[in-house]
């Protein structure tokens, strides 16, 4: 397995809505599994590659809640994206949808409000875009 990570500080203007964001390549000769702990931020997946499995649900992009459990999360081959971790206010402000109705599942982005959807998630500055995606939802 090898694996590329690109962490970004978020633009000032997003400090308070969102804590970091974190491109990433991954990739496996052979079926991955991985269990990921829970974390105080909302997670917000943008696929730049294939789906993925989320507890035994196929999903590319989406936003996960608040959870006290470990997610499994399982690919073949490659996985490519963006990982957005946002405050419960600035999930809510920036997305448009109540803490109720993502706590402690996931939400496809195709049930998002689809405001800020540019493409803010093209290499090699995508993190810079997605953070001018999410300044112009906000």
């Amino acid at each position: 397995m090898t694996w590329e990570l690109h962490g970004r500080a978020p633009d000032a203007r997003l400090r308070g809505d969102v804590r970091s964001y974190t491109g990433y390549v991954e990739h496996a000769a052979g079926p991955m599994r991985r269990l990921e702990a829970p974390i105080a931020a909302i997670v917000m997946i943008i696929s730049l590659g294939p789906s993925l499995l989320v507890d035994s649900v196929r999903h590319r992009s989406f936003v996960a809640g608040l959870d006290d459990g470990v997610t499994v999360t399982e690919f073949s081959g490659e996985q490519r994206g963006i990982q957005a971790d946002l405050t419960p206010l600035g999930a809510r402000r920036l997305l448009g949808v109540p803490m109720g109705e993502l706590a402690p599942r996931r939400l496809a982005r195709r049930r998002l409000r689809r405001r800020g959807r540019s493409a803010a998630c093209r290499a090699p500055a995508r993190s810079a875009e997605l953070g001018g995606a999410l300044r112009t939802a906000g």
